[in-house]
């Protein structure tokens, strides 16, 4: 498994500036089931790599969408 990534740093007022107004796209592959979460990437490489470790980790669970069998998916827009 590989090392969680830490965070070195806050914002002075406590504010999240690492996203856009879109932070993510959904995209559905009837074919596979599943629905895929593609997060945008972060203001930073220290967050883009937090946030790839959490989505590694919330894939290996295989959760499927609620009243749907779509398993989600989630990776980074650049993977």
């Amino acid at each position: 498994m590989a090392p969680t990534p830490t965070r070195t740093g806050a914002d002075d007022d406590g504010s999240d500036t690492n996203t856009d107004d879109d932070d993510a796209d959904l995209s559905r592959d009837e074919a596979a089931d599943t629905l895929t979460v593609r997060l945008h990437h972060f203001t930073n490489r220290t967050s883009d790599e937090a946030a790839r470790y959490l989505a590694e980790q919330l894939s290996a669970s295989e959760t499927e969408y609620p009243g749907t069998k779509l398993g989600v998916v989630y990776r980074l827009v650049s993977d």
